[in-house]
């Protein structure tokens, strides 16, 4: 989903690879439905709500960090799974945000009484709402519908939404305190290495 910064190139696929880490990926979903299944969640909504939205920053938080890891070690192979992460980032997301309407019965003025009267509430409601046109023009039909440069510039929208996912959950206190601490670390380095690139791209002389 986020994009690396210049032209597009025809990165490695490694479809075995894919196929594991899709499995992975979906592992804590497919958990958390047997142990509801089961009976197994004391607090079946509280505890979806916590693990989906945990999963969904830590997933959005991976595809931030990609591209620098890409341009730090020169391996592209790591951008074949870039778009699959972020999806997963969104997946668990809607995941999160339908648990959450299904813990007050889908009750919509309730719901949005509280996404206006919560800041934290809020907040995660504008990461949903940044995410949910990067999730829809993931596909390379989309990337060829808008053309490079408008993919390209809407797709900047993830570092907004993963910054408004990480205030969200830091205010909500849903992810344990070294996980935060980690995320801001691990933000901070993209971020800072993203406008590192930036800069040097700027000051490169026009051939």
């Amino acid at each position: 989903m986020a994009a690396v910064d210049g032209a597009a190139k025809p990165y490695p696929s490694f479809p075995r690879v894919k196929t594991v880490v899709f499995g992975l990926a979906l592992l804590p979903a497919v958990i958390l439905a047997d142990d509801y299944a089961g009976g197994g969640l004391a607090r079946p909504w509280k505890a979806i709500i916590e693990e989906t939205g945990a999963w969904s920053m830590r997933f959005l938080v991976l595809a931030v960090c990609i591209s620098p890891l890409i341009r730090l070690t020169g391996l592209t192979a790591f951008a074949s799974f870039r778009r699959m992460i972020g999806l997963f980032g969104a997946f668990y997301a809607a995941l999160h945000l339908v648990a959450w309407m299904r813990q007050y019965g889908f009750d919509w003025p309730f719901l949005a009484e509280e996404l206006l009267s919560r800041r934290y509430l809020t907040v995660g409601g504008i990461a949903v709402l940044l995410l949910a046109p990067l999730a829809a023009t993931s596909a390379d039909v989309m990337h060829r519908v808008l053309g490079a440069v408008r993919w390209r510039r809407l797709h900047v929208l993830i570092y907004p939404t993963v910054i408004a996912a990480f205030i969200h959950f830091e205010m909500a206190r849903g992810l344990l305190r070294l996980e935060v601490a980690a995320d801001a670390v691990l933000l901070a380095v993209a971020f800072l290495l993203r406008r590192r690139a930036g800069a040097a791209k700027s000051r490169a002389p026009a051939l």
